[in-house]
């Protein structure tokens, strides 16, 4: 959420005198949720920004603005390739895993 939707659920919920539980919080941060190439990025996109730290074209994930849509060979290129704080922390000698929540339809 924005600073906007943010000050709107305030004064929505508490007033303009009260605060929400996540006000509190030591440190926030803000992102802008673009991609590389539109305005309106999707979920590949943003995620590579989130996990890299760097900028994706829209519905590329894990590559580098380089690497445009459909283009495959690109992809395979190692200076496409992106490194994720996942990388970071076994390089760092840590310990990583991967959780999936997802329904089972009969």
């Amino acid at each position: 959420m924005g600073p906007n939707t943010v000050t709107a659920t305030r004064i929505y919920k508490a007033q303009e005198g009260g605060k929400l539980a996540f006000e509190d919080f030591p440190h926030v941060g803000l992102l802008k949720t673009y991609s590389a190439d539109k305005q309106v990025p999707d979920s590949a996109a943003t995620a590579t920004a989130m996990f890299s730290g760097v900028k994706s074209n829209y519905k590329t994930g894990g590559v580098d603005q380089t690497v445009q849509l459909d283009d495959c060979e690109a992809s395979l290129k190692p200076e496409a390739r992106l490194k994720s704080f996942v990388d970071w922390a076994i390089l760092a000698g840590k310990d990583t895993g991967n959780e999936e929540i997802s329904l089972i339809h009969e």
